[in-house]
Formats: C-alpha cells, sequence, structure tokens
C-alpha cells in the first residue's frame, strides 16, 4: 500500500493529514471487496483518472497502476509481480488504450501474456 500525505516537513506535521490518512488505511483493511472486481490499470495519466471512474462507477478496486509515464520501466516481470501479491486476487487488468500512445506494442505483448494466466483485458 502506497500512501502520501506530501512531500514536506511541513505537510508531514499537520496531524489532521495524518488522521485522514489513517481513517483512509482502516477503511482499506476492514473492508470487503468481494463485490467489486479487483484490476491492476495499465496507462492513463498521473493521478489515473479514467481508473477513478470505474471504482466510481463500476464499482472496480484497483491495487496496482502503472501509468503512462511509467510505461518505459513496466515489463511482464513487474505485472507478473503485481498480479502475484494483490489481495485479492486480480480478476481484470484494464488498460486507458489512448493514454499507452508510444508503448502499444509492449503492451500488446502484455496482453498476450495475459492470456495465459487468466485474467481478462478490458480496453477502455
Amino acid at each position: 500500500m502506497f500512501i502520501e500525505i506530501g512531500s514536506s516537513l511541513e505537510n508531514w506535521k499537520i496531524k489532521k493529514y495524518g488522521d485522514v490518512i489513517a481513517e483512509a488505511i482502516y477503511y482499506l483493511v476492514s473492508t470487503d471487496f468481494s463485490s467489486r472486481t479487483i484490476a491492476f490499470g495499465i496507462g492513463g495519466t498521473h493521478y489515473c483518472s479514467n481508473f477513478s471512474k470505474l471504482i466510481v462507477r463500476e464499482n472496480y478496486a484497483f491495487g496496482h497502476v502503472c501509468p503512462k509515464y511509467q510505461l518505459d520501466n513496466l515489463s511482464w516481470e513487474m505485472v507478473e509481480q503485481a498480479l502475484s501479491k494483490s489481495l485479492p486476487k486480480v480478476q481484470e487488468v484494464v488498460i486507458d488504450w489512448k493514454g499507452v500512445s508510444g508503448h502499444k506494442d509492449k503492451i500488446r505483448v502484455i496482453m498476450e501474456n495475459l492470456k495465459n494466466h487468466s485474467i481478462l483485458v478490458r480496453r477502455i
């Protein structure tokens, strides 16, 4: 789990920010996600707005996300690691197709590899 309050000592000293983070962590560890589609997201902007829409509108939960600016670093081994470390288990890999431009050949290889792992691939 990665949660960030801010990037400066000034932010870290604000108790209210810590309280909000603590509440978010408590919610995450005490919530039953079995009714949600557990997903791994690839592509999109830094804040992954298209994945956020799926969370709100279609009851998705994302364990890992690799936004476009990190796609140069994404490898099949990293995808396998994300899939193996996600709890609950990933059911679907969601690809923000417009948000992977310049990397579509690499993403197609990943999509082919996912077929062998019985994981659905959804392009949005």
